[in-house]
């Protein structure tokens, strides 16, 4: 009798144990840099974010992950989010200074990074948004490897998309790019980076 309920209830607990506590090594990968961490599956995305904390010098607050298409909350576990060997969590690094927002949109599966960093540029109004787009890749080195359709940009309210397109066709001239910063003459900057 003993033996059957050691092989029917203790024996699968078991077993369903050591694999949650067991060992991965998953892939942390930011704009710039990659690196492994060994991680157990009971470690929670806080945990992760201490170890990057202790290898990179990266402040845990400043740190936002992202597995696949979901924004990591600190209390979730490498078991909940179904975490295996060789897995890729993204890291963007939010310093109040760059970052303003970080979310996930499912309805077009991208990871929406607002940056809030003042960068004041000479601009023409015959200069193209593509032309602005990689300037602004130039300047920020976090957004280099962003695909241009990746780069959003905004002016009072109004996306502009057509990299062809001359600034001065939406209406952007260049005292809109002068030394005061507002909503009127201030180009918002989104980086979409695509999810997994």
């Amino acid at each position: 009798m003993a033996t059957l309920v050691y092989q029917n209830l203790v024996k699968p607990f078991e077993k369903e144990s050591s694999q949650t506590n067991k060992s991965v090594q998953v892939k942390v990968e930011s704009f710039t840099w990659k690196k492994t961490f060994n991680i157990k599956l009971l470690d929670t995305v806080l945990d992760l974010k201490q170890n990057i904390n202790d290898e990179l010098e990266i402040p845990v607050e400043q740190q936002t992950l992202t597995f696949g298409k979901q924004v990591l909350k600190n209390s979730q576990t490498m078991s909940d989010l179904k975490i295996q060997s060789d897995d890729t969590i993204h890291l963007i690094q939010t310093d109040d200074e760059n970052i303003k927002k970080v979310s996930y949109s499912s309805n077009k599966g991208y990871i929406e990074v607002v940056i809030n960093k003042k960068l004041k540029m000479s601009v023409s109004k015959d200069d193209t948004v593509g032309k602005l787009k990689q300037e602004i890749r130039e300047n920020f080195s976090k957004l280099k490897d962003i695909a241009d359709e990746n780069i959003k940009l905004s002016f009072k309210s109004k996306v502009i998309e057509d990299s062809s397109k001359s600034l001065g066709s939406y209406r952007v001239h260049p005292s809109s790019t002068g030394e005061k910063f507002n909503a009127e003459n201030t180009i918002f900057v989104e980086a979409h980076v695509p999810g997994g």
